[in-house]
């Protein structure tokens, strides 16, 4: 078994990084690496073999001069990892954890689809994570690339990865091999291991749903109406545009239609609502709705008050955004309802 474990930081994240990953060291004893993001270094990374000094020891002097505030790291129990990769999807370090059943299979499907080779290592085999990076490079973005690999693979993988713009973590689609998304004030992280949020003071999110940011990008999770149904939705704050899918109770994914199947939208409004929050009004009439609904909307004409002013903000700032600069709400829906 592996683990890994990512951080963004408002401020630099290289010790959160450094302690969160060796909070994990009990998961191998091959390999481990951490891969940092700064914008004016660009995407550094170190490797060291573990099997005779313990990860701290090895990574003191690398904490000590890498910087930024993303990061991604890994304890390996086999490979070396994270990978650093240069491909037209952009440059990025990658790290998985899981057992691929249908490795051998994998590579034989790349070498057949076109003209690919692999780093060797000891013993003729080839790199795991390198093989999952090879494979999402076939297709046209990132995000399509992880669905597609993620298909692919007959037994366990979760994949972590870094870029200039964010971090993408996604989870075993039958969640046999674990990821958690922690945070606190000005930091969110991923983690293999829920008790390093312990050790970094980080609170573990578990409700049902789930919702964060990356960069410009909003990724949630919406429990559907429909029972073993979760939508899950990628908002882009650039150019407003969405991406839904949804994902059934086995992890098999399906196209997200506007207005079909019961599908009212809801999963992209709730994507929508780290944008809203932003503003003042908005947040201060949320929190008092909240407060309405907690106390059992015993004081009706204020909880009425408070939805009104919100259902007003919104269909100001998404129907006057192009007028409203940095308040206004960019959104693009293709008018067939296929997102």
């Amino acid at each position: 078994m592996s683990g890994f474990f990512g951080v963004i930081s408002k401020a630099d994240c290289v010790m959160h990084l450094f302690f969160g990953v060796d909070y994990h060291s009990h998961l191998g004893t091959r390999r481990a690496g951490i891969s940092a993001y700064d914008p004016e270094i660009g995407l550094q990374r170190e490797i060291h073999n573990i099997q005779n000094s313990p990860f701290r020891t090895k990574f003191d002097k690398d904490a000590n001069e890498m910087q930024g505030n993303m990061g991604i790291g890994c304890i390996s129990d086999f490979e070396p990892q994270p990978l650093l990769i240069q491909s037209h999807l952009g440059s990025f370090a990658i790290s998985t954890v899981g057992k691929i059943n249908n490795h051998d299979e994998l590579v034989a499907k790349v070498y057949e689809e076109g003209t690919c080779h692999f780093q060797e290592m000891s013993g003729g085999m080839i790199n795991a994570t390198e093989l999952v990076a090879a494979l999402m490079c076939t297709k046209h973005s990132i995000l399509a690339g992880i669905r597609y690999v993620q298909g692919l693979v007959k037994g366990s993988l979760s994949i972590m990865l870094l870029t200039k713009d964010g971090i993408y973590v996604a989870r075993d689609r039958l969640g046999r091999t674990p990821v958690m998304i922690g945070k606190k004030e000005g930091a969110m992280c991923a983690t293999f291991e829920s008790f390093a949020y312990m050790n970094l003071e980080i609170n573990p999110t578990s409700a049902k749903g789930a919702i964060g940011t990356q960069t410009e990008k909003i990724i949630a999770e919406y429990p559907s109406h429909r029972v073993g149904e979760t939508h899950v939705t990628v908002f882009n704050r650039n150019n407003g545009k969405f991406m839904c899918a949804v994902m059934d109770s086995s992890g098999m994914n399906t196209n997200y239609v506007l207005k079909e199947d019961g599908n009212s939208g809801s999963a992209l409004f709730f994507a929508l609502m780290p944008y809203f929050l932003e503003d003042e009004e908005f947040s201060e009439c949320y929190t008092a709705l909240l407060k309405c609904k907690k106390d059992g909307f015993t004081d009706m004409p204020s909880a009425e008050d408070a939805a009104y002013l919100l259902c007003d903000n919104v269909y100001r700032r998404i129907e006057g955004a192009s007028s409203l600069g940095d308040s206004g709400v960019k959104i693009r829906v293709q008018y067939n309802g296929n997102i």
